[in-house]
């Protein structure tokens, strides 16, 4: 839309440099999704991978490292206050999707890139790492038998 001297109006995204914050905003919603998707996940294996896990350690009486018991007892702290911890994650995840709504700053991309590295390459790697280093000690120990 032009105004009658023929330059852009409000509405158009040439000229304001509109195109770019519409660009930021998808990006933005795009890796706070995936945040929220790896938040999900999280919980998840939390309540339901790890204890299994958990279950088959205690049934062989392993002795776990320090890693592994931490892991365990975040499962126990999910689990035994759910009521607190899945509220707050849903309100966590509202946040970080309104706040890429309603931010029109390049800064979201950031915080959201760096949210979603944090959350992607740490967590469920120390988790895999946790759950592994004792399978892979009972295996060692019953080879030696």
């Amino acid at each position: 839309m032009s105004q009658p001297d023929g330059s852009p109006g409000r509405g158009s995204r040439t000229g304001s440099g509109g195109g770019k914050a519409a660009g930021y905003r998808l990006v933005s919603v795009v890796l706070s999704s995936l945040c929220c998707l790896c938040i999900c996940v999280l919980l998840a294996v939390l309540l339901v991978i790890v204890p299994k896990f958990s279950r088959t350690f205690e049934a062989l009486e392993a002795e776990l490292p320090g890693l592994t018991r931490a892991v365990i007892g975040a499962s126990h702290l999910v689990r035994d206050w759910s009521f607190v911890v899945l509220p707050l994650a849903a309100a966590v995840m509202a946040g970080l999707i309104c706040l890429s709504l309603f931010l029109r700053h390049p800064i979201n991309l950031a915080i959201g890139a760096v949210l979603l590295a944090i959350l992607v390459l740490s967590t469920p790697g120390l988790i895999v790492l946790a759950m592994y280093l004792p399978l892979q000690g009972l295996t060692r120990s019953m080879q030696s038998n």
